[in-house]
């Protein structure tokens, strides 16, 4: 499964191969950047979806991360913990926003931590209001 974070796009800038880097503001104070891949560029303040799979969202102890590897190193809280067999499901809050991130089991417990992504793993989206939403709400 995904989390699929509603925002707006905070900045840009090209990422080769016919990709755009997006920040996307989502939250309370939150900013994770993605790459973007549609034919027209997304613009400062336009309303974005940042989508990432709830595998490739990483966890670590506070202090244990470093963006030095490249990944966007956030400060988060682990809420709650479930097994589901060979790996556990986290529930994770950033900035206000809740993720799901899908990992063996943690060596620490419920509170502070640190959540890391790959800027690569995570695809921005125009969030455009559908045909249906318009005919329902003109």
């Amino acid at each position: 499964g995904y989390n699929v974070l509603p925002g707006r796009v905070a900045a840009t800038a090209p990422a080769g191969n016919a990709a755009q880097a997006v920040d996307v503001a989502i939250g309370d104070g939150l900013r994770l950047g993605g790459l973007y891949f549609g034919g027209e560029p997304l613009s400062p303040g336009a309303p974005a979806v940042l989508c990432v799979r709830k595998e490739q969202v990483g966890l670590a102890a506070p202090g244990a991360a470093s963006p030095d590897d490249g990944r966007q190193c956030v400060p988060a809280m682990l809420r709650a913990s479930s097994f589901q067999g060979l790996h556990d499901e986290h529930a994770v809050s950033a900035g206000g926003v809740e993720l799901r991130a899908i990992q063996p089991a943690l060596a620490f417990e419920q509170g502070a931590v640190t959540l890391t992504l790959a800027r690569a793993d995570c695809l921005v989206l125009p969030d455009e209001p559908s045909a249906i939403d318009q005919t329902e709400n003109p």
